[in-house]
């Protein structure tokens, strides 16, 4: 028997090898899981600087749209009854 006491009582070798075996697993299952909470941190980082990537991309897109937009149908107040050059001394 092994001299490891065990809540008062000595345990049987086989019993303590058992427990450090099962210790060790318990281990490398802890390492395991640290390493894929690091993998999924890292992922959620990548994919967090992908969003933002693409909310930049389209945010410039729009905005680009928008002006080209503008600049064919201005939305400004005094532009209310715009007409096109070509078309001005047409409307007077």
């Amino acid at each position: 028997m092994s001299n490891t006491p065990y809540h008062g009582k000595e345990i049987s070798t086989d019993t303590y090898a058992k427990l450090t075996r099962h210790q060790f697993n318990l281990e490398s299952l802890g390492d395991k899981l640290q390493r894929i909470e690091n993998t999924t941190a890292t992922m959620k980082e990548k994919w967090r600087r992908g969003d933002e990537a693409m909310r930049d991309f389209s945010g410039t897109w729009f905005n680009k749209r928008k002006q080209e937009m503008n600049t064919y149908f201005p939305t400004s107040p005094s532009s209310q009854h715009y007409y096109p050059k070509h078309l001005q001394s047409q409307a007077k």
